[in-house]
């Protein structure tokens, strides 16, 4: 339920600002695009055994809704979300992950194509266990554990940092969203999204 009213609320914010837009050229104001995310790029596990972590081990499909609320010539203050499609099971098979981060960044005016921007932006991801139960190692031996059936969402904050190629109303954005700063928490995710002037 807190996801839902978080996300309705996030919606809600992007269609409230987007109402009150004033920029005097015809440049696109709210970008709906699809795309891909990778969270904690090299360091989530895919194998229970053996502990592997590769760089796309926890890759979503997502849908994106950016917004833009300004001039192209001057600074503008860039709404942006991004939701996975899809969940992702854990290596164990107990639980399964989804994952969607809100931001507000930003945008440096545009230089020819190209704008960067950068952004305070927090991230939710909801994990849902399956329940049953599940046989593990043990030593030398295997035991049957029971596994959790509830659902719990966690919050991270990072910072967007990233740039977009803009032709007509095509929109291709590169951002890594970066958590954890200079502690032993550090962890970057790389968003790569495509997407199209609506309005």
């Amino acid at each position: 339920m807190r996801r839902k009213s978080l996300l309705s609320l996030s919606l809600f914010t992007l269609t409230l600002l987007f109402s009150i837009q004033a920029s005097a050229e015809d440049a696109p104001y709210l970008f709906v695009g699809a795309g891909v995310f990778v969270r904690n790029a090299g360091l989530a596990v895919t194998d229970a055994d053996s502990g592997e972590k590769p760089f796309f081990s926890e890759l979503y499909p997502v849908l994106s809704l950016t917004g833009m609320i300004g001039d192209t010539n001057s600074y503008r203050i860039s709404p942006n979300l991004n939701y996975a499609i899809t969940s992702k099971d854990s290596p164990d098979g107990g639980s399964a992950t989804r994952v969607y981060a809100f931001g507000v960044r930003a945008v440096t005016p545009r230089i020819s194509s190209f704008d960067f921007h950068l952004g305070p932006g927090v991230m939710f991801y909801n994990i849902k266990g399956k329940g049953g139960t599940k046989d593990l190692n043990n030593g030398a031996t295997t035991t049957t554990f029971g596994l959790p059936d509830q659902s719990v969402t966690s919050r991270i904050f990072y910072m967007d940092l990233g740039a977009a190629y803009i032709w007509d109303k095509l929109r291709v954005e590169s951002s890594f969203l970066i958590s954890g700063f200079l502690s032993s928490k550090f962890a970057l995710s790389p968003v790569l999204t495509v997407s199209w002037g609506i309005l």
